[in-house]
């Protein structure tokens, strides 16, 4: 399967323009406003995110101007100004996220995505994808914050472990998401029916795309320079992508035996 998702990508490697080009203006920002603020570390972090690749999904401490913990960095100066690219920034991944996951289905349909295409399913799915971030963003702090109050410290291994574990079984939410015209609760129900239904096939991938992050994410922090997120920014939009494309091959295959 990973074969083949690769062969594939590979044939449409123009598709990495979007992910390489959105993290490097988050890249480019983020440096501009806050300076290059990381230093080499022995660290890593476990892959929550699924769809467009950024470096942000890796690193333990912000670098890139398209999350809200890059606004940790600046106090009362800058503030207005580092919010309002933060915030125009996420809304142009809302509207690229659709288009991205649309693409991963086409190339592993065997087809050919075009600039069309991304547009078009990017601004289908803006408005849902703008939600979705919101009630994740609020979901995060409910549970680190509820898990902390009732275990203290152990809490915050308790809440990672829930949004590992809810992360796993809906894998194919973000794909379900723009692959089906479904009411909300019926996005997480037909994506955990897709997980069950594809288990084995999914699991595989699954662990190799947590090793691969995982290794991508320790390498950068321990030789995080500014030669490093270029090159990082290339490398884990290809590895990301073609392991998603992996997954939407399998999701594809699911659906077409059902």
């Amino acid at each position: 399967m990973l074969w083949i998702a690769y062969r594939r990508l590979n044939r449409n490697l123009t598709f990495l323009v979007y992910p390489i080009a959105l993290d490097a203006i988050a890249l480019g920002i983020g440096w501009l406003l806050a300076g290059f603020v990381k230093q080499p570390a022995w660290s890593l972090k476990l892959l929550l995110d699924m769809g467009l690749p950024s470096l942000s999904h890796l690193l333990n401490q912000p670098q890139l101007a398209n999350t809200i913990d890059y606004l940790r960095l600046f106090g009362e100066e800058g503030a207005a100004v580092s919010a309002a690219a933060v915030i125009l920034l996420l809304f142009v991944l809302c509207w690229a996220q659709g288009g991205y996951i649309a693409g991963l289905q086409t190339i592993a349909t065997d087809g050919k995505p075009d600039v069309a295409h991304f547009i078009r399913h990017g601004r289908a799915s803006f408005a849902r994808f703008v939600l979705f971030r919101i009630i994740v963003f609020l979901a995060k702090i409910s549970v680190t914050l509820g898990t902390t109050a009732l275990f203290g410290t152990a809490g915050l291994f308790l809440s990672l472990l829930v949004f590992m574990t809810l992360r796993i079984v809906f894998i194919y939410l973000e794909f379900t998401m723009v692959e089906r015209r479904l009411s909300w609760d019926r996005v997480l129900g037909q994506s955990r029916a897709y997980f069950s239904s594809a288990l084995s096939d999914t699991a595989k991938i699954v662990v190799v795309l947590f090793a691969s992050s995982g290794l991508c994410s320790f390498l950068l922090h321990r030789f995080w320079s500014p030669a490093a997120a270029i090159a990082g920014i290339i490398i884990y939009a290809y590895v990301m992508t073609g392991l998603q494309v992996a997954l939407m091959t399998v999701l594809t295959q699911t659906r077409s035996e059902s």
